[in-house]
């Protein structure tokens, strides 16, 4: 028999997945750390920008490999909005968040989809633009694709990830209700 942490015997649960299952302080389900990982996936060159931002302050001058040639790479910045915009819904998961992230949490799986089909079109584009292939960083891009396709697994197949999805703390109990819509009265 299993003991606890004041070394009383913890009874085992019949559902071996109940191991797993963490609940954070206001009752639902805690996100795990591989949702973090794979946002960071999804948010890469979010990340990127920020960490030349950072560097930049310092006064780094070596900074020209991490942005390339192009520049600020646009089109994939705009791809990722939709995982920040998940991100900042995971970070308002509290019971003061508001609707729209109790929205946006509820459709967090499609929020991964089209992050992962927006970057799917962007590697699709960049590899029939490709070049010779003596050598082709586009299968980077291809290796991260299929990064982004496990994230999309994990959100859409994983017990754990479907049931996370829809929970979302409940407001507090002294908000006051939202009020219905006003109608005109009829003349």
């Amino acid at each position: 028999m299993r003991r606890g942490r004041d070394n009383r015997p913890m009874p085992v649960p019949e559902d071996p997945h109940e191991f797993a299952l963490h609940v954070n302080r206001h009752g639902v389900l805690a996100i795990p750390g591989a949702f973090w990982l794979g946002m960071a996936v999804l948010c890469r060159h979010w990340l990127i920008i920020l960490a030349v931002g950072l560097l930049s302050r310092r006064g780094d001058a070596r900074l020209g490999p991490l942005l390339g040639t192009g520049g600020v790479p646009w089109p994939a910045l705009l791809a990722e909005v939709p995982a920040l915009v998940l991100v900042v819904a995971a970070l308002a998961r509290s019971p003061g968040g508001g609707r729209w992230a109790r929205w946006v949490w509820r459709h967090g799986p499609a929020f991964v989809g089209l992050t992962v089909a927006l970057h799917l079109a962007l590697t699709l584009r960049l590899a029939l633009h490709a070049g010779p292939p003596a050598f082709n960083p586009h299968a980077l891009w291809l290796g991260l694709t299929l990064l982004d396709l496990a994230v999309l697994l994990t959100a859409l197949r994983t017990p754990y990830h479907r049931a996370m999805y829809a929970e979302f703390p409940a407001p507090p109990a002294d908000a006051p209700p939202a009020a219905p819509p006003s109608r005109r009265p009829d003349a």
